[in-house]
């Protein structure tokens, strides 16, 4: 469990939000859960390519950006979501 879950869990199990709306509390809510997705790594989608080029092609399973890169890379370019590389 990373930083954020750990927060994300805290966050809904408190119960002195009451002088809060509820409105605001759920935008908060989603500003977080959203932080923990994306901290959260998530295997690449692994695109065949050119073995002879030496080139990585992956696509982020957020996004669906396309990356071509020599080395695989922790963190989305575009919208920065973790990439777990484990087993791959």
């Amino acid at each position: 469990m990373n930083k954020y879950q750990e927060a994300l869990i805290i966050f809904c199990e408190q119960n002195t939000f009451k002088d809060i709306p509820k409105e605001i509390l759920e935008d908060k809510y989603q500003i977080l859960k959203e932080l923990v997705d994306k901290e959260t790594p998530m295997k690449p989608i692994i695109i065949p390519y050119d073995k002879n080029k030496n080139v990585l092609v992956f696509e982020c399973p957020k996004c669906k950006r396309r990356t071509h890169t020599n080395f695989p890379r922790d963190y989305c370019g575009e919208c920065g979501q973790a990439i777990d590389w484990s087993g791959e």
